[in-house]
């Protein structure tokens, strides 16, 4: 059975022994932080079976796990929980068993396997063979004594000389010459006119990479949405090999076929699956971590907890957590309040 200690940054550590302990600036709190970041009735430390959660209750400052906000969350050994400005370290005495999960740990230490290397490239091609030059054309023969010679071309005639312009009557000046035809100036565009489409094209060009981040954001997040859709449906259809054969090779050496479809069975609501709510989705690199809500035909809820790893160009289950929130997580909740 886990035992949760928390550590402090500097002091002893702090041991939960209630299954729902409340953290709290009140005195009355069964873990009093007297610290003006924390609220009277910060958060709840609850035990779930062989794990641990942390609920916040509407604090001012926010709980945190791992620097990262939470309304709720499981805590793992090793990690860093944060009521307002105080910092604890959570430590678990031993990991949890297979008990309302599927899974009570994914990896050794949390983390997914480095990928392989990739496979040596072979040497580029050598060339064997240089192709040669083409020769240049030979010359021409020189011409002999018998061949004539070209004959020389014509010297182009000269054009005539003008007319004389005719003689102008007596007294009167003479006419000056015609001016020549100034073409129009071309009517170019105006500042006016290069602005505003300036302005368009930098529109039309935020629009195209907003619409390309958009599309390629929702095809990121959509492969491990997929995957687990495709499980639930596989597992409501009573396909538990192909089911079982989307979880990772290292998932499959701590997770028999027969331990899989074992505790799939200790969750009816999965085989009557209708739909899921995905709650939290992040995606970094070839890792992803979803949290879902699965509604079944009859109406009951399961909160999942999947995490995933990308292999090529497919997704696969490096963990699967389930506990029912209508029989579960309810009483827990009740006991608390009162």
């Amino acid at each position: 059975m886990a035992t949760l200690r928390l550590v402090p940054t500097s002091g002893v550590p702090i041991e939960i022994v209630k299954d729902a302990a409340l953290v709290g600036r009140d005195p009355n709190a069964d873990l009093a932080v007297a610290d003006g970041s924390v609220s009277r009735k910060h958060a709840r430390i609850e035990k779930r079976g062989e794990s641990w959660a942390v609920v916040d209750l509407g604090s001012a400052n926010g709980t945190y796990v791992d620097t990262q906000k939470v309304a709720e969350a499981m805590l793992r050994d090793g990690q860093e929980l944060r009521f307002g400005g105080v910092s604890f370290r959570v430590q678990l005495s031993d990991a949890p068993d297979l008990g309302a999960t599927i899974a009570a740990s994914s990896l050794p230490g949390g983390t997914l396997p480095a990928l392989p290397p990739l496979p040596p490239t072979g040497p580029f091609p050598m060339v064997t063979e240089v192709p040669k030059a083409a020769a240049p054309p030979s010359p021409p023969p020189p011409p002999t004594a018998e061949a004539p010679l070209p004959p020389k071309p014509a010297a182009p005639k000269a054009s005539p000389p003008p007319p004389p312009p005719p003689p102008s009557k007596a007294g009167a000046p003479p006419r000056p010459p015609a001016p020549l035809p100034v073409a129009a100036p071309a009517k170019g565009k105006g500042p006016v006119f290069w602005g505003v489409t300036g302005c368009c094209g930098c529109l039309t060009l935020l629009i195209i990479l907003g619409v390309i981040g958009y599309f390629g954001a929702r095809y990121w997040i959509q492969g491990p949405q997929d995957t687990v859709k495709s499980a639930l449906g596989e597992i409501r259809d009573g396909k538990v090999d192909k089911a079982y054969d989307r979880l990772s090779e290292i998932y499959k050496s701590r997770l028999s076929r027969e331990q899989f479809e074992s505790e799939l069975n200790s969750h009816p609501g999965l085989k009557g699956y209708k739909s899921i709510e995905f709650t939290q989705v992040e995606v970094l690199n070839d890792v992803a971590q979803l949290r879902g809500l699965v509604t079944s035909d009859s109406g009951s809820k399961e909160e999942v907890r999947v995490e995933l790893h990308k292999t090529g160009s497919s997704w696969e289950i490096t963990l699967l957590e389930i506990w029912d929130r209508n029989s579960f997580l309810l009483p827990v909740l009740s006991q608390a309040r009162g």
